[in-house]
């Protein structure tokens, strides 16, 4: 989702900066408890909508 790894020319793995940016950012809020899990993988999207409200 955050993350966007590639090679460049030389065959080194990198990664972009916003996307480790974003990672801190969901790390950041799943330890300060702002997240919330999802525990039914068949929930439509008008119940997951319901649950953010």
């Amino acid at each position: 989702m955050y993350r966007h790894k590639y090679y460049d020319n030389l065959g080194k793995r990198k990664e972009k900066k916003e996307a480790l940016k974003g990672l801190v950012e969901v790390k950041a809020a799943l330890l300060n408890g702002q997240v919330k899990q999802v525990e039914h993988s068949q929930m439509t999207i008008a119940q997951w909508l319901d649950m953010l409200v």
